[in-house]
């Protein structure tokens, strides 16, 4: 391995181990009954940089609710890259309903089924 791919999975793991910090921080918070402050702002775990998704290939998608979306499938991604970014959406128990997003994103992330990634662009005030 190369002194850059060992930075980079050092840089990943990082993330990883910030965004697990961030969840276990999110979960005492709705513990702690402050669930709604939790549901109505942006991931703090925001830092996972969005290069981390923008790095899957996207197929463009149009639906009567959603309009325009995007989807990568597994089989269309690297496997690793794939599997570290369904990984984060996991932690984070993202749905239709309550997609990742971090600060500065472009798009908004969510899960639905098992080999599949969706985004959507967020609206520009």
């Amino acid at each position: 391995m190369s002194k850059n791919e060992i930075l980079e999975v050092l840089r990943e793991y990082a993330d990883a181990q910030e965004n697990s910090v961030m969840v276990l921080k999110q979960a005492i918070r709705r513990l702690e009954g402050n669930e709604e402050q939790t549901k109505s702002r942006p991931s703090e775990s925001g830092r996972v940089r969005e290069e981390t998704f923008t790095c899957l290939k996207w197929n463009p998608q149009s639906g009567t609710k959603l309009g325009e979306f995007e989807t990568a499938q597994r089989r269309s991604c690297l496997p690793e890259k794939f599997d570290y970014a369904k990984n984060i959406l996991e932690v984070n128990n993202t749905t239709i309903s309550s997609r990742y997003v971090g600060f500065g994103y472009v798009h908004s992330y969510w899960l639905y089924g098992q080999d599949a990634i969706f985004r959507k662009k967020l609206k520009t005030s």
